[in-house]
């Protein structure tokens, strides 16, 4: 163990009982790449295990928060993020490191474009003083009511994003006419790395002000437009009122490539379902054309020239209380697949009134997309993907 530090092994053999200070058996653990190449010559002792007091604490404590603190914290950051959108410390703290560059090294050759630099600091410090008087405003209205729909609050942040972009315009136009060139390599490199910075942030300040001039104000949205790379797009979608897993992308890229090699991109879906009825088929596969009336209702037919191929795969987990609990896995993916599926077994899925079902006893569709298993479109790695069996779904089978 002792001389494992620096190393990786693929297997090893470790002898935890040897060790002679905290914290090199977790070293030596730590040096295997994989858990299948780690093997212990002997048992871990329960005294080998030691345990922080302070953790131990901690962990005896923590609970979950209550829905009035997610509430509040909800609300605070609701006000954290009007607050960034009309705070200009930052464009501050960039503007004082660019004056700087700007005085040491270019005040002699570009007098009068280093003087207007200068003057910023006092528009710079009456836009803080002004944001900072509108922050009681808004936050005082948030207080009394915390819904950043209400149209007065929505008024006063239009108005605002209004005023203020307005009195940034200096800066960008100052930005325009900013071109300044030297020999020194130092200076050189200190200008464009400041310059790029207080542009970068100028911009970005005045893209959001002038766009939320008129667009509703919320966290969501005033997050995609100041960050475009927090965007997420939907890959595919689930039947409404359907619990689990959804795949979301990153980017459109990766969107692209899993929506148009879904078949190949996609190893293995399972749901699970509890639905009406003991099924008295213990395994199966279900097979037929799904089309749809003008009603948008989907129904099976064999005919292949009037419908979709789709193939169910089904297996019964439990069964109780006039109930069972299905895994379902699709060799395709149309619309309402298991749900119409299910019906042509005779066993609709509970609260599915639309396909034949008689009740809703957990007052909801009783279907639930289990595990997702894919290739990820850029490494092909494997990712799987598990959540557990809704708890509402087992309690009906108790």
């Amino acid at each position: 163990i002792h001389k494992s530090q620096g190393l990786t092994f693929e297997h090893a053999i470790i002898d935890a009982s040897r060790s002679f200070t905290h914290g090199q058996t977790y070293v030596a653990l730590s040096r295997c790449k994989s858990l299948e190449g780690m093997v212990l010559s002997s048992p871990l002792s329960r005294s080998a295990i030691i345990s922080d007091s302070t953790v131990d604490s901690y962990n005896e404590r923590m609970v979950s928060p209550t829905k009035e603190q997610i509430a509040t914290l909800q609300q605070l950051y609701v006000q954290q993020c009007i607050a960034e959108l009309f705070d200009f410390r930052s464009l501050q703290q960039s503007y004082d490191l660019l004056l700087r560059c700007l005085v040491e090294y270019f005040m002699s050759n570009y007098p009068r474009l280093v003087g207007e630099y200068q003057k910023l600091g006092v528009v710079l410090k009456s836009l803080a003083a002004v944001s900072d008087k509108f922050r009681v405003q808004y936050s005082c209205m948030l207080n009394a009511n915390p819904d950043v729909s209400d149209e007065a609050l929505q008024e006063r942040i239009h108005k605002a994003a209004q005023y203020f972009w307005q009195k940034t315009g200096i800066l960008t136009d100052l930005l325009k006419k900013t071109n300044v060139s030297t020999d020194n390599k130092t200076a050189k490199k200190q200008f464009a790395d400041r310059f790029g910075t207080f542009a970068d942030e100028t911009l970005l300040k005045q893209s959001l002000l002038r766009y939320e001039q008129e667009a509703e104000f919320s966290v969501s949205d005033y997050l995609k437009k100041k960050d475009p790379r927090l965007m997420l797009f939907v890959v595919h979608r689930l039947d409404r009122d359907t619990s689990g897993l959804m795949m979301f992308a990153k980017n459109v890229e990766a969107k692209e490539a899993m929506q148009h090699n879904w078949n190949n991109m996609v190893l293995g879906r399972r749901y699970v379902a509890v639905v009406e009825g003991k099924v008295e088929q213990e395994e199966g596969v279900v097979k037929s054309y799904l089309a749809e009336t003008s009603q948008f209702e989907v129904y099976s037919t064999q005919n292949p020239d009037e419908g979709q191929l789709a193939i169910t795969r089904f297996k019964r987990l439990q069964c109780n209380n006039g109930y069972s609990l299905m895994e379902l896995s699709l060799d395709t993916g149309r619309k309402n697949q298991i749900r119409v599926h299910m019906k042509d077994l005779g066993h609709p899925i509970v609260g599915d009134r639309k396909y034949g079902a008689k009740a809703s006893p957990i007052h909801r569709l009783g279907l639930h997309a289990r595990t997702l298993h894919f290739a990820h479109p850029v490494t092909k790695k494997e990712m799987l993907f598990e959540t557990p069996i809704p708890s509402r779904f087992l309690s009906l089978l108790k």
